[in-house]
């Protein structure tokens, strides 16, 4: 079995795809619904996939974010690993590093479109790295009637995601774009923290 830690990036990217059919983040959620590899969370992966979701920026239907969410959730496999102490150029990081490498025995990876994020790093892989690995012939063009569907409609919940990020015009943010909405949240939620211990 294949197991995997999936930055938030590549949730976002796979819902604001401009072509769906085209997007390597696509394909790696597909293939979680087609039960290839086990995706690994914790509890602060699953806060940060949650706040991402949910912001207001990438105008995504709550609703429709939290069945992604969900239906992630339900097919990891949820663990609990000790801080390693490693120092990464963005420490909001660590959480995905964490996992992965508390997770080498099991040959994790830990997948993202920020590598530069992870110096030094040899489990961290692009989403078309790891897309290699489960699944070794990847077509240019994917055909939504051959792929084996979730029951729980993970897929149909990313489509209509996407369907919502062209009407709003978020549809094919880059991935950029997408890092810098999601630093930003990083850094409101450390001011929130700095203020919340600040004495009165």
């Amino acid at each position: 079995m294949i197991y995997a830690v999936i930055d938030t990036n590549v949730l976002v990217s796979a819902a604001l795809a401009k072509d769906q059919n085209k997007s390597v983040p696509y394909m790696i959620i597909k293939e979680i619904a087609k039960k290839s590899f086990v995706p690994l969370i914790d509890n602060a992966i699953v806060e940060e996939y949650s706040e991402v979701l949910g912001r207001s920026k990438f105008g995504l239907q709550k609703n429709v974010s939290n069945e992604i969410l969900n239906t992630v959730v339900a097919n990891a496999l949820k663990v609990s690993v000790p801080k390693t102490g490693k120092i990464l150029p963005d420490m909001d990081d660590v959480i995905f590093y964490d996992v992965a490498f508390g997770n080498k025995d099991k040959g994790a990876y830990l997948v993202t479109g920020n590598i530069k994020h992870f110096p030094d790093c040899d489990f961290v892989v692009t989403p078309r790295n790891f897309l290699s690995v489960v699944n070794p012939v990847v077509p240019s063009v994917v055909n939504d009637s051959q792929v084996i569907y979730d029951p729980t409609g993970l897929l149909e919940a990313l489509r209509k995601l996407n369907e919502n990020a062209h009407k709003n015009g978020t549809a094919g943010m880059s991935e950029e774009e997408i890092e810098a909405e999601i630093m930003l949240m990083h850094k409101e939620r450390r001011e929130q923290k700095k203020v919340w211990w600040m004495p009165n």
